[in-house]
């Protein structure tokens, strides 16, 4: 089945677990789109709004899982500490939440982040299936629709 654009369906297409990669410039955008602090490298889909052969609408929020990189600004992460949080300290003050220093603080920082993220909530935004560098997970198929 191909959509034009004038067509494109409302599908809302509800997903559980899938979890996608994006590029800087896209985060950036969404960033400023939707007015945050950091620059959402690693989405945690919910749902596909709409799609056709070149764009996706997706409604989504920042991942709460540890991808190997920062998944706010997609660098290596460095330090035991910064693998150990998903996160890096510069990234993590932008958003809001401080840095832990001990291994003791680990768990009242993870604490902090998911409260901070569920603050954040969904945001919806529309991307080139081009621009998805990563998808893992179901919605990957409507990817090669």
């Amino acid at each position: 089945m191909i959509f034009t654009s004038d067509s494109k369906p409302n599908i809302n297409f509800k997903l559980v677990g899938d979890t996608i990669k994006v590029g800087r410039k896209v985060a950036l955008s969404i960033k400023k789109s939707m007015g945050l602090k950091f620059h959402p490298i690693l989405i945690d889909v919910t749902t596909i709004v709409t799609f056709d052969e070149r764009t996706m609408t997706l409604k989504g929020k920042l991942t709460k899982q540890n991808g190997g990189i920062c998944r706010c600004c997609g660098k290596t992460l460095k330090t035991d500490m910064s693998k150990m949080t998903g996160i890096g300290p510069v990234c993590s003050k932008y958003v809001g939440v401080q840095h832990p220093k001990t291994e003791e603080d680990l768990e009242k920082y993870n604490q902090d982040m998911s409260n901070m993220i569920d603050q954040i909530g969904e945001f919806q935004f529309t991307i080139a299936k081009n621009r998805i560098e990563k998808w893992e997970g179901m919605g990957s198929l409507m990817m090669k629709v």
